[in-house]
């Protein structure tokens, strides 16, 4: 059974059992085994060997010296590091977002609470005034109806005052003069008419 192994190099050649006998010849003393193809040698030694005595029409090389292996290594680390330090800025950024987005919802509410409150003193403020106008407004028209109602009193006192007058003038003077009383009431009577159209029946 073979050992376990793993491909290092592979390469195109002609004449591959003379190459490969050559090469075992090259690497004899350095077998692991004295019945075995198996070899106690570097990688490179091989593929060294193997080009100086071969016609090589392709070949692919997938060993990796312990230098290689190393600077593959610190390659990964320093990618491991790059992607932390991003990871690292990407979560420190996104919590700044948040604390902005924070800060910022309650910036507008306290705008929106602060601008219900002025509202608010508005819609007081704009009632308060209302409720003020229509209590000067209903002053206003009571004083205007007291006013009417003294007015129309006045000129109706004034009417019937002055027809009483003109009817105990008519009497007093019927007695004297007896049929000057038409005449009188012919006088008089449009004289009351005229004060009452004048003084009492107008507009206020």
């Amino acid at each position: 059974m073979p050992e376990p192994f793993r491909v290092e190099y592979s390469a195109l050649v002609e004449n591959v059992q003379n190459i490969e006998r050559k090469i075992h010849k090259i690497f004899n003393k350095k077998r692991a085994r004295k019945n075995r193809e198996f070899f106690v040698c570097t990688v490179p030694e091989v593929i060294v060997e193997i080009r100086k005595i071969a016609t090589i029409q392709d070949e692919e090389v997938f060993y990796k010296s312990p230098e290689q292996i190393n600077e593959i290594k610190r390659k990964k680390y320093e990618e491991k590091l790059v992607e932390e330090n991003r990871r690292i800025i990407r979560k420190r950024k996104e919590e700044e977002d948040r604390i902005k987005l924070r800060k910022q919802r309650e910036e507008d509410r306290i705008k929106l609470h602060k601008q219900q409150e002025e509202d608010t003193i508005k819609l007081r403020k704009l009632q308060e005034e209302k409720r003020k106008k229509f209590i000067e407004d209903a002053i206003e028209g009571t004083k205007d109806v007291s006013y009417h109602f003294i007015k129309v009193m006045i000129k109706t006192i004034l009417f019937y005052g002055s027809l009483g007058l003109v009817l105990l003038v008519s009497i007093s003077l019927s007695r004297v003069y007896g049929g000057m009383m038409l005449l009188l009431f012919a006088v008089f009577v449009p004289f009351s008419f005229y004060i009452y159209f004048k003084y009492v029946d107008t507009d206020p």
